[in-house]
């Protein structure tokens, strides 16, 4: 798996919080059903975003890059995301950056004009995820100035301006375009024909679809075999992103409430549906995952008891949950019905009386099975 990082020049919102979330469960539900994973996130670390705010802050990029790829690391840990196998940035690949582009150039694939180096595009790759025409796209705009030889031509390398970082090149100083960034991070960690590829659904053009162009290009094989793309938080209708400052972060909304409430209120949403943020949803999602939590403790409690004998009505109710968990999982990793599954089984045994430890321990397994894919109660399920 290869899931598009952050930009580190702010601290992360909401819609973050949203796509890693739901990255980390596919994970962990590939994993459940006994899937070896490989997951790879990027940190995009040199953009016009880090450098401005740099100078405005007057310290360097990469000073202000690391402070909040810290501090989104420490967030995606107090949502219990598991760390990735591999978090490459950019600026420590600029030389496997280099040599892509370089390959791109010598086989005719891409071109130089004064400094810049541009893909040469073909009509016919285009919209394969997006499914716009060519005469629909926004054309990515080039700095400094034309020279491309088709509209939709796109740069793999921007000759340096002034104030912005630089690197040596062949073509002189510069700085690469984006989607060969994460082309060369994603094909040197998870070799070409990678299983999946995600990210955010803004993404998907220009950048997906571009990275796409240069796989076929640089022709070393197919690319990513599947593609996931998540949907948005929205505040007042609007989607939420920092380019717009309408974001609420998640340390605002941990200082109200528990990392659990937090995650279960994002996974009440598909991750193709947009989530909308109110604190109306944040309270009704904090008393259904008090429902679960109190159901866990009611078993644990329960299991330790020696009350003998089965609930077979109880426990086949719960094995049909267990089916009916996976079965929407298995629908495009459906959390929203998913959710609702294990919160139902929890009233059940809110409702139910006393239970036989045997049939309370095997319900209580189960439900540590379920929450554990979806990465809830955690507290409650350790020994």
């Amino acid at each position: 798996m290869y899931v598009c990082g952050p930009t580190p020049y702010h601290y992360s919102h909401l819609g973050h919080a949203k796509a890693y979330v739901a990255a980390d469960v596919i994970r962990r539900y590939l994993e459940y059903r006994a899937f070896e994973t490989q997951f790879v996130l990027n940190f995009t670390d040199v953009d016009d975003a880090i450098t401005i705010r740099a100078a405005e802050e007057d310290v360097p990029p990469e000073e202000l890059a690391q402070r909040y790829i810290d501090a989104f690391l420490e967030d995606m840990d107090r949502l219990k995301v598991r760390r990735a196998d591999t978090y490459p940035r950019v600026t420590e690949h600029i030389e496997d950056i280099l040599v892509v582009v370089q390959d791109l150039v010598e086989s005719g694939a891409a071109y130089v004009v004064d400094g810049d180096v541009y893909l040469r595009a073909k009509e016919e790759d285009y919209g394969r995820l997006s499914g716009q025409s060519p005469g629909e796209v926004v054309v990515e705009q080039i700095q400094g100035g034309g020279g491309r030889e088709g509209p939709l031509d796109f740069a793999l390398w921007k000759r340096s301006r002034e104030g912005e970082p630089a690197w040596e090149s062949p073509w002189g100083p510069g700085r690469p375009g984006w989607h060969v960034e994460c082309y060369t991070m994603a094909t040197k960690y998870l070799g070409p024909g990678f299983d999946l590829h995600g990210g955010g659904r803004d993404l998907i053009f220009p950048h997906h679809e571009s990275e796409d162009m240069i796989a076929a290009a640089h022709g070393k094989g197919p690319f990513a075999r599947q593609w996931f793309h998540n949907a948005f938080m929205t505040i007042e209708d609007e989607r939420m992103a920092k380019s717009l400052g309408n974001f609420v972060t998640i340390r605002d909304v941990l200082e109200d409430v528990d990392w659990e409430v937090l995650r279960f209120f994002l996974l009440k949403t598909h991750y193709r549906e947009n989530g909308t943020y109110t604190e109306v949803a944040l309270r009704e999602a904090e008393r259904e995952h008090d429902e679960i939590r109190n159901a866990i403790v009611r078993l644990r409690a329960d299991s330790e008891s020696d009350q003998p004998g089965r609930d077979e009505a109880l426990e086949a109710e719960s094995a049909r949950t267990q089916e009916r968990f996976e079965e929407a999982m298995d629908d495009d990793f459906d959390t929203k019905r998913a959710t609702e599954i294990v919160l139902s089984m929890a009233r059940e045994v809110n409702d139910a009386g006393p239970l036989p430890a045997a049939a309370a321990d095997a319900i209580f397994t189960q439900f540590c099975d379920l929450c554990g894919v979806l990465g809830l109660c955690e507290e409650e399920f350790e020994d």
